[in-house]
């Protein structure tokens, strides 16, 4: 098929195509998603076959309104109304236990859903338009980093899906974070453009899931499966600033990875490197100032793009300590680096 692009303008072509069982993919605050009817089971799973994605991996329904809600869950728990209260809309998802109104293939099999309302015009326009929760996970081939951009899906999905709404780039440019509401305490099951400190100043009982293992069931989008792994080789620095950089150094005098290399890094780890001497030419990647936590995130999966477009072989990647935003950073480059492995 043809991919349509589609103007902002155009948002009322998109839900149309939407109702008609086809697939859309649009921008929303933290990354591009696909989507389709969440409500229509074939719509649904055209969603699988054109990202590649497992079945058993569960979807996450956008709405727009506390209406579409109430249809598609069983109840809603108090400590969800506080979440709701203190985030929504924006990048916060949260699993309730699902109403009849729910296609298992939505849940993949599961008694619960993944429900979020994004902070994003364009995106609550096209599900008011459409009229009903769309499923939408990330517009990109599975495993493929997520897309920030109108063009990073179609790098990936050009001539597989209906259309694309064109918008800016995300402004998050991580994934939701999703919280387990459906349960006697809420559980942290994926950390995303809203941070755990964040969360847990609302609800402070909020627990951390642990990693998904072989043979059983992902409870919510990326908890299992290869994820956001460019062609190029990721490999995470280690220890303090001196060691990370003499890691580098080393790497290139034993050719222990392949050339040519890049490193993303917070501002100040760029600016040390470009101030020492070394024969090494590298790609520079700057996440921004490690001050500025909540913008580190913004460019990782675009910079994992565009590594590849540039032909690089090995991206080294600073690491961050596992908090706030550097949480998040670290379970998305972690899953990067580990490419081929089917859980962590």
């Amino acid at each position: 098929m043809k991919t349509r692009r589609l103007t902002e303008d155009e948002t009322k072509t998109a839900a149309g195509i939407l109702r008609d069982g086809g697939l859309v993919a649009f921008p929303t605050e933290t990354v591009y998603g696909l989507g389709a009817d969440g409500l229509n089971p074939e719509a649904v799973m055209s969603i699988f076959a054109a990202k590649g994605r497992p079945s058993d991996n569960p979807l996450i329904l956008h709405i727009s309104d506390r209406r579409m809600l109430e249809r598609i869950v069983a109840e809603i728990p108090p400590v969800a109304e506080e979440l709701m209260q203190a985030f929504w809309p924006g990048p916060l998802t949260l699993v309730f236990r699902k109403s009849e109104a729910v296609p298992s293939e939505v849940s993949a099999g599961l008694a619960t859903v993944a429900v979020r309302m994004p902070d994003h015009e364009l995106a609550l326009r096209l599900i008011r338009e459409t009229g009903r929760p769309i499923a939408a996970p990330s517009a990109n081939r599975s495993g493929r980093p997520s897309p920030t951009s109108a063009d990073h899906v179609l790098q990936d999905l050009d001539d597989r899906i209906d259309a694309v709404l064109l918008g800016e780039p995300s402004e998050v440019g991580m994934e939701s974070t999703i919280v387990d509401v459906s349960g006697d305490k809420p559980c942290l099951l994926r950390p995303g453009g809203l941070t755990l400190e964040e969360v847990r100043r609302i609800a402070p009982e909020t627990t951390v899931a642990g990693s998904t293992g072989h043979g059983e069931a992902p409870r919510a989008p990326g908890m299992k499966y290869r994820h956001y792994a460019p062609d190029a080789e990721v490999v995470l620095l280690q220890g303090d600033l001196g060691q990370q950089l003499a890691f580098i150094d080393e790497a290139h005098r034993k050719g222990l990875h392949r050339e040519p290399f890049a490193l993303m890094a917070c501002q100040e780890m760029i600016d040390v490197w470009t101030g020492k001497e070394s024969g090494l030419e590298m790609t520079l990647f700057s996440l921004g100032s490690r001050h500025q936590d909540k913008t580190l995130g913004k460019n990782v999966y675009a910079y994992l793009r565009e590594a590849d477009q540039a032909g690089i072989r090995t991206v080294f990647v600073e690491s961050f300590k596992e908090e706030n935003m550097g949480r998040t950073i670290m379970n998305r480059l972690k899953k990067a680096a580990h490419a081929g492995k089917e859980s962590l």
